[in-house]
């Protein structure tokens, strides 16, 4: 069994990326059918249902990701409880499949994140360990989930959080990818699924 970068790299990922991107498929087209409906209800709303930011993908190459829209654009507040729900179980990142389909992300890695996080991240810890991921994660395709994001989802202000908890962030993205194998991703998948059921996303 293939682990670390040979994983990371391996037809073995790459083989789980599509079969779970595939599977969630027909899930995020039911949930952009009920937003579609959500947001024809609204009246002078942004009938737009994807919502759109670069991110950082593999060796830090900037990438489109797509999201549903669940932010009325007039309030910035949720569009009602169907959309409260979707962003409570992470339902509005099912788009992403597409983006694990085109190969620009992996189910199980790190977030992509942008620029300006990354850099707050990184200033935020220790240089040594911002040059060892830049070595070991940052050449990899980054995911849905990690062990980090599934620690840090349940907090009220992600963002803050995760820039506070830059060094954690980083040591456990390394320690995903060294860590890495077919095991070891459907485990990471198991305990992300769990959290969802649990509304910790």
């Amino acid at each position: 069994m293939r682990t670390g970068l040979d994983y990371a790299f391996s037809p073995e990922k790459r083989a789980l990326d599509l079969t779970i991107a595939t599977a969630s498929t027909p899930l995020a087209l039911v949930s952009r059918v009920w937003l579609g409906h959500l947001l024809s209800e609204q009246p002078g709303e942004d009938a737009d249902w994807l919502f759109r930011q670069e991110r950082l993908g593999a060796n830090g190459i900037p990438f489109r990701i797509n999201k549903l829209r669940t932010l009325s654009s007039e309030t910035g507040e949720p569009l009602g409880q169907i959309a409260q729900l979707f962003r409570r179980y992470g339902v509005d990142e099912l788009p992403q499949a597409y983006h694990i389909l085109r190969g620009d992300m992996s189910v199980v890695a790190h977030r992509p994140i942008p620029q300006r996080e990354k850099e707050e991240v990184f200033d935020n810890s220790p240089v040594k360990l911002v040059d060892r991921w830049k070595r070991v994660v940052e050449p990899t395709r980054p995911g849905w989930f990690s062990t980090f994001t599934i620690y840090n989802h349940g907090e009220t202000d992600k963002i803050t959080k995760m820039i506070q908890r830059g060094p954690m962030k980083l040591e456990w993205d390394i320690k995903d990818v060294m860590d890495g194998s077919l095991s070891y991703d459907i485990a990471i998948i198991a305990s992300a699924l769990k959290a969802a059921s649990r509304g910790e996303t």
